[in-house]
């Protein structure tokens, strides 16, 4: 090892506590394996983002043995995407989720990743560190087979994560709507941080792969450094907030019916993904459908049901004694609103007059229409009527005043 300054220890600083926070996290995980399969994935995730988190440190303080990480980073990229995926999809399971057969399929490139790996560590260490070190350049037999399947990996590695990152994306987009067709309180459960933290990982990503890429030390210090920092927040984040997230779905389980297991795609198939398609198989006519309608309104006028905070689709179906299928149909077609937005719309109109009285605070007023929080409550008011609180109660009282 040479002459280290500062900024060098500075990056095994923040190396070593990225990797004590992994060391912690993952018994956790492993150990509450047993009450949520959908912690595993998230174990593995944590595993992979280890090894990639030492390579900046290894780089700037023991260049000898940066040869053996680069062996080593193959399988853990090709594991990072695909760990997420489903971490993400046992969050979002309708079902309690489970680790199947059917999902090592995902797990394919990281057999091609073990491939480079054992060629890399074929060659002998002189050559390793010839070739990712120095960057001396190959012409031929085994060494030119290795790095051609680097460079391979390197694009296969992109579109994998382009992939899952767009799965991502389209499974919470999916799994918030489908909240919003059984439930009138979603606080907690939308996993909105989700979306920051791709963020993080994709820039984490990008720096990992940036640091790969530059053989020089010289070259790749800041990247590396970067790299470092991004992880540690990366890995923070995660650990705070993936460690006491419980499944979307999780205590609300048994509210659900006829939820199917998620097929191969990872998918819900309960339901399909556009109105058109979700009720071509309804025996329910449009008559029935107003009927229903009708009751719902009735139900929700008399008896007020809207203020019950954890209102759901199956209480409402079980009150009426109506098929919960039938309900949501009606809501989409007849009414065309979701569960959610139809709760909420009574919740707004019962608050309306209380926010013009200005007898209550507004947290006091979400409280009582039906609302866990304040925040929703903002944020549905303003949906409804366009404004906030505050500027509906002063509208309304200029309105009065001038006439």
């Amino acid at each position: 090892m040479g002459k280290v300054n500062l900024e060098d220890l500075l990056v095994f600083a923040i190396t070593m506590a990225t990797l004590g926070q992994i060391v912690l996290c993952v018994p956790l995980l492993l150990a509450d394996a047993n009450q949520s399969q959908a912690k595993l994935p998230l174990a593995a995730f944590f595993v992979a983002t280890g090894v990639l988190a030492t390579g900046p440190a290894l780089l700037l303080l023991a260049p000898s043995w940066y040869s053996l990480y680069i062996a080593a980073v193959f399988p853990a990229w090709f594991l990072l995407g695909p760990s997420f995926y489903l971490y993400v999809q046992g969050l979002t399971s309708e079902t309690p989720w489970k680790i199947q057969r059917k999902q090592l399929i995902h797990f394919i490139p990281a057999g091609f990743g073990l491939f480079i790996t054992g060629l890399v560590l074929t060659l002998p260490l002189a050559q390793r560190q010839a070739i990712f070190i120095d960057g001396v350049e190959v012409d031929s037999g085994l060494p030119l087979l290795t790095v051609i399947s680097v460079f391979l990996s390197v694009f296969v590695w992109i579109a994998q994560s382009a992939y899952y990152v767009a799965r991502i994306v389209v499974r919470l987009a999916r799994y918030r709507k489908r909240l919003k067709d059984l439930f009138a309180n979603n606080d907690n459960r939308e996993l909105s941080w989700l979306y920051a933290l791709l963020f993080i990982i994709v820039v984490a990503w990008i720096l990992s792969l940036l640091a790969f890429m530059s053989n020089l030390a010289v070259e790749s210090t800041l990247t590396g450094r970067l790299e470092a920092i991004f992880s540690l927040i990366l890995v923070w984040t995660l650990a705070y907030l993936g460690l006491k997230q419980k499944p979307g779905f999780e205590g609300r389980y048994d509210d659900n019916i006829e939820v199917k297991a998620d097929d191969e795609n990872g998918e819900q198939t309960n339901h399909e993904t556009t109105d058109n398609k979700k009720y071509r198989r309804s025996a329910l006519t449009e008559e029935q459908a107003q009927r229903i309608a009708d009751k719902i309104n009735a139900v929700m006028e008399q008896e007020r049901l809207y203020l019950e905070p954890d209102l759901s689709l199956n209480k409402l179906a079980q009150h009426l004694a109506i098929s919960p299928n039938y309900i949501s149909q009606t809501l989409n077609e007849t009414l065309n609103c979701n569960f959610f937005d139809f709760i909420n719309q009574w919740r707004i109109k019962s608050a309306k007059p209380m926010i013009i009285e200005n007898k209550a605070n507004v947290l006091t007023v979400a409280l009582e229409v039906g609302f866990n929080a304040r925040s929703s409550f903002y944020k549905a008011f303003k949906k409804e009527t366009g404004m906030t609180p505050g500027e509906f109660r002063k509208s309304h009282a200029e309105s009065a005043i001038s006439n």
